[in-house]
């Protein structure tokens, strides 16, 4: 693909699409759940509120139609141009009580959005170099993690100060900016179906189903094994986000939890870079495994820590003000769940880089013509195992009570230790990266 041939304008390009993309996943997984349970609404249907991620799941379905028509250019402009009037839609018919309507827009949200990631995962997979992937992972990641910071904690803030309305416009905002920024970038006019052919790729206008985009995605070694790792890795981490909720129902004011989100996900960028760097400085083939071995047996720490906490301090409301007294024994909960929430995401940034690592360089020893959706597929792996959890979760807590889920998540996150070591540190013999 001859375009945006600069490195620094790939690399750049990349970061402003992964910031847009990331910021629906944060808005839905940090602010919303906190506003909406501020307004009293169940674990169980706050939970529920995960199944409209699904589209974010059937996307091997609709991959290779965004690969196989239109430009990559086309698909981003336009996507990002219904998530821009679904924000502004949002802003103007919805409110905190009305369920039903922000429902429907964040499904739309959902699609739209998933739409976005597919053609920029399809990009970034065609125009990344093998030397290349280190820094584009690192690039995609904190760049994902900065758009969730964003509609995450400021949006918070923004709804804090302003009202609903002006959360949603300010959502909005971004995407209409990011679509005029594109548009300043010189991007190659050639269609997919004009790109150079290979023995591999099938007729112009043929449209595999699903059974067959799954049997040749499989087909590519160690993708098994591959997809049931993403599936689980990130199982424990919505200890994260629960605990958020348990901030909340303690009585932790709302602007408390927005300024410290904001510093805790920042921890979770700290450690994507972070990430990223170790995998640059390093040429081991099998250092993205040693990393996601470690890392996953630190992140069991403070998850570990955070399951004490909830025992020590007991779900008990307490007054808003006992939480900003000087070192009063609530203070202090307080402020040690912020930290090894910190200390939770950091490693988690840490493992994703890694992870998306092996999935990238996994996804370029696929044929070429599948680089894209076998990389997509892989991905909605990760978000179909996160989205199951998290939806059943929900339900989980108002049935058995916070202590013995939290419990499944300390498992959880212990389990992913062995499991890790199994990833294979070297691709397939025989297999070629493509320049």
């Amino acid at each position: 693909m001859a375009l945006l041939r600069p490195k620094w304008l790939r690399l750049l390009t990349l970061a402003l699409l992964y910031f847009v993309q990331g910021a629906p996943y944060g808005f839905q997984v940090s602010c919303l759940p906190m506003i909406l349970r501020q307004y009293g609404l169940s674990f169980t249907a706050l939970g529920s509120m995960k199944l409209l991620f699904l589209p974010w799941v059937c996307k091997p379905v609709y991959a290779p139609l965004i690969e196989r028509t239109r430009s990559k250019y086309w698909w981003l402009t336009r996507s990002m141009l219904a998530l821009g009037l679904t924000c502004i839609l949002a802003a103007w018919i919805t409110g905190p009580d009305t369920l039903t309507s922000i429902s429907i827009l964040m499904f739309a949200l959902n699609l739209f959005s998933a739409t976005q990631d597919v053609a920029t995962d399809s990009l970034a997979v065609n125009i990344l170099e093998p030397a290349e992937l280190a820094a584009g992972n690192t690039i995609q990641v904190v760049a994902y993690k900065a758009g969730s910071v964003f509609a995450g904690g400021l949006l918070l803030w923004v709804e804090e100060l302003t009202s609903w309305a002006g959360m949603f416009y300010a959502f909005g905002a971004i995407y209409f900016v990011c679509i005029f920024l594109l548009s300043q970038f010189s991007w190659a006019t050639a269609h997919p179906s004009n790109a150079t052919s290979t023995g591999d790729e099938r007729a112009p206008g043929t449209n595999p189903n699903l059974r067959t985009v799954l049997r040749d995605v499989l087909s590519v070694p160690n993708t098994g094994f591959i997809m049931g790792f993403v599936c689980f890795y990130k199982l424990c981490e919505r200890a994260e986000q629960t605990f958020s909720l348990f901030m909340i129902d303690k009585g932790v004011p709302l602007s408390q939890i927005a300024f410290w989100s904001t510093i805790m996900r920042t921890g979770s960028l700290l450690g994507s870079v972070y990430g990223g760097h170790i995998l640059t400085f390093d040429d081991a083939e099998s250092r993205p495994r040693e990393i996601i071995c470690k890392y996953s047996f630190l992140r069991s720490l403070p998850i570990t820590l955070q399951l004490i906490l909830i025992h020590q301090w007991g779900v008990a409301r307490v007054p808003s003000e006992s939480v900003f007294l000087f070192w009063n024994s609530d203070t202090v909960y307080m402020y040690l769940g912020f930290f090894c929430t910190t200390i939770t995401l950091f490693c988690a940034g840490v493992i994703t880089t890694a992870t998306f690592t092996v999935m990238m360089r996994l996804s370029q020893t696929a044929p070429d013509p599948l680089k894209g959706t076998h990389f997509t597929t892989l991905a909605t792996c990760e978000v179909g195992g996160k989205l199951l959890f998290a939806s059943l979760s929900g339900g989980l807590i108002d049935a058995l009570g916070l202590y013995p889920v939290f419990m499944s998540f300390v498992m959880l996150a212990l389990g992913c230790v062995p499991l890790a070591c199994y990833l294979p540190s070297k691709l397939p013999p025989g297999t070629k990266m493509n320049q």
